[in-house]
């Protein structure tokens, strides 16, 4: 396999990754405000049910309709803020982002490794850019094999538009 040809897979497999951890990026920002908009308004909606309730005057021991909503309405709060404890889309999300401008950063490199002519400065260069794309894929979060395959099919589908663009 000459350099030509290895410089040409690393570029591939960094777009894929790269294209793969936008997406996941995007996935997780997204679930952060669907579950973290939802608790933040149901906590001000049960804050302000409780105190309604602590200021109106009981004449039983039930529950009023307002007491009732107040304790559904903590129920969901507990239940979004674990799930969002839990599930940490914000910090995921930071992850995932890092990790694609990382392999952006790498993408770049290897245009300009392949621009060098020495055979030893290219080989130099691959080591290099080598060693940082397998230290990049053991620290990033976890992709299946589904997702990178999503990101490889788009990617293709997204170069067969350009090209025949081109040739209209």
């Amino acid at each position: 396999m000459t350099y030509s040809e290895l410089f040409k897979k690393m570029e591939i497999d960094c777009k894929i990754r790269g294209h793969a951890h936008r997406s996941r990026f995007s996935k997780y920002r997204n679930l952060h405000v669907n579950i973290g908009l939802p608790s933040a308004i149901a906590a001000t909606m049960t804050g302000a049910l409780v105190t309604v309730g602590v200021n109106t005057p009981k004449t039983t021991d039930e529950l009023t309709l307002i007491e009732i909503f107040a304790l559904a309405l903590s129920w969901l709060v507990a239940a979004l803020t674990a799930t969002n404890s839990f599930l940490k889309p914000y910090e995921t999300s930071q992850g995932h982002i890092e990790k694609s401008v990382a392999y952006d950063v790498l993408l770049s490199r290897i245009g300009k490794a392949q621009v060098l002519n020495a055979d030893d400065e290219q080989a130099a260069k691959l080591e290099e850019i080598t060693q940082e794309i397998e230290k990049l894929k053991k620290s990033e979060p976890f992709l299946g094999n589904k997702r990178i395959e999503q990101s490889r099919k788009q990617l293709q589908k997204d170069r067969e538009n350009e090209q025949s663009e081109e040739s209209k």
